[in-house]
């Protein structure tokens, strides 16, 4: 709403999603979770997914890490942190956003959502040219393992809900 009180009415808004899994071990890591939740062991995303509980409740509703440490998508997209606990809410918020936003991009298929956005802007070939930068090391990456892939899907149903629909958006338009 904020947005398009100073926008243009024919304003297109762009976003773009990731993978629940990736997308939270890179956050975790990234953002240094195991240091805010006080975990030191040699698997600290390990120890967080295993007792979620014990370790995000505790901290300060008022916390930036708290929203970042469970569906950091929608929080970036601007549900607050007791919002997401409420399917109907997330699931409403869903069908806001599909409304909302002219293109949802998918990391995943990064190269696939460029072309969508050059077709949606009337863009060039060359104004969708790219590179690469700002890449993690894989040496960097935690190994996610089959258990913890489902924990982080558990622990992200609304991501999980968020990504799901707009990665079947994105291959409907493609």
């Amino acid at each position: 709403a904020e947005m398009l009180s100073v926008m243009p009415e024919n304003t297109i808004f762009i976003t773009i999603l990731r993978d629940p899994t990736p997308m939270f071990e890179s956050h975790f890591t990234y953002g240094n979770l195991n240091n805010h939740y006080n975990i030191y062991d040699s698997h600290p995303l390990q120890t967080f997914l295993n007792d979620t509980s014990r370790y995000y409740y505790r901290a300060n509703d008022t916390d930036h890490a708290k929203g970042h440490a469970k569906d950091p998508m929608l929080y970036d997209l601007g549900v607050e942190n007791q919002q997401k606990e409420d399917r109907s809410f997330v699931h409403h918020k869903i069908q806001e956003f599909d409304k909302q936003f002219g293109l949802v991009m998918i990391t995943e298929y990064f190269k696939e959502s460029l072309i969508l956005l050059k077709e949606l802007l009337c863009w060039q070939l060359d104004d969708i040219v790219h590179f690469v930068v700002n890449a993690r090391n894989k040496d960097s990456k935690e190994t996610i393992t089959t258990d913890m892939e489902k924990k982080i899907r558990a622990w992200n149903g609304g991501d999980s809900e968020l990504y799901n629909h707009f990665n079947k958006t994105l291959w409907k338009k493609i």
